[in-house]
């Protein structure tokens, strides 16, 4: 999952998008914490994709 995050954001990096990327990650980041109590980054991932796939 972390490699797949850094390709990601090497992606957003070379289209020039990086700060929207970071802006999505700041807004996953806040609905989570909402919903999940996470102790780690990877706990984080985890919970907002459970969560994603649950809508």
């Amino acid at each position: 999952m972390k490699e797949h995050f850094l390709h990601w954001l090497e992606s957003l990096s070379l289209i020039h998008q990086l700060s929207d990327g970071v802006l999505s990650i700041k807004k996953l980041l806040h609905k989570v914490q909402i919903d999940c109590r996470a102790s780690t980054f990877t706990d984080l991932w985890q919970c907002a994709y459970i969560q994603s796939n649950e809508e």
